[in-house]
């Protein structure tokens, strides 16, 4: 496989300075920062962030981003498994306070659930 990332801040008008650091990447502009932890080896040049790895059957290859404020102190990674388990619990209770059930009401909860 093979990834691009090419990051943008303030809808796309800002390059951020890139670093990596004790197998972490590091994305700052301004205010704003990224990071991104992944075992993959990622490459960081002219602007764009990219990898090419193998991944097999059954395989799981994590990529966690993480946001924060530029000024603020670096969180631990997070652990990728957790934190999808986080969000898919986080969405499953957002959409069982949802008092839509008329017309289409799954199709209505599924766009809610991806638009959200």
């Amino acid at each position: 496989m093979s990834t691009d990332l090419r990051l943008r801040f303030d809808y796309g008008h800002v390059l951020p300075w890139v670093s990596q650091a004790g197998g972490r990447l590091f994305a700052v502009t301004g205010p704003d920062a990224v990071v991104i932890d992944t075992p993959i080896s990622l490459d960081a040049s002219c602007g764009t962030v990219t990898a090419e790895f193998d991944v097999a059957a059954g395989d799981r290859v994590p990529f966690v981003m993480t946001y924060r404020a530029s000024h603020l102190a670096v969180a631990d990674p997070r652990d990728a498994d957790r934190a999808l388990r986080d969000t898919q619990e986080f969405w499953l209770d957002w959409i069982a306070h949802t008092t839509y059930y008329g017309a289409w009401s799954p199709t209505v909860r599924r766009s809610l659930i991806t638009l959200t």
